[in-house]
């Protein structure tokens, strides 16, 4: 997301809302998502509402001595971004941004993860 913005007083737990915008390509959509899941610890889902529509879930799995990350998205491509042959021709460009994308997250888990070195 280039920026996110919060449409509900709630900014985390059930219930609250925002809208991200996200670059596509050469586009640029808004999506509008609600959380419906907040596990603190454990996982997060949420109901995208925007330009797309579909689910997504993070969900941490305690794996040998280890943190995982689960990602879920079922995010169908709309027709107007060109239906089931869109999605086929945007799949590597979305993988690749995905890559990106959960990349940087390991970094910022990491680089906030360690302790500090700070008296």
């Amino acid at each position: 997301a280039v920026t996110i913005t919060f449409v509900t007083e709630a900014t985390s737990g059930v219930g609250a809302v925002m809208d991200c915008k996200v670059p596509v390509g050469f586009l640029s959509i808004t999506d509008r998502m609600r959380v419906t899941e907040w596990t603190v610890g454990e996982a997060i889902t949420v109901t995208h509402e925007g330009a797309v529509r579909g689910i997504g879930r993070f969900h941490i799995v305690a794996a040998n001595g280890r943190t995982r990350l689960d990602w879920l998205a079922a995010l169908p491509v709309p027709w107007w971004l060109g239906g089931r042959i869109g999605g086929w021709f945007s799949r590597p460009l979305l993988q690749r941004r995905f890559r990106i994308d959960l990349a940087a997250f390991t970094a910022l888990v990491e680089r906030e993860s360690r302790p500090s070195s700070r008296p």
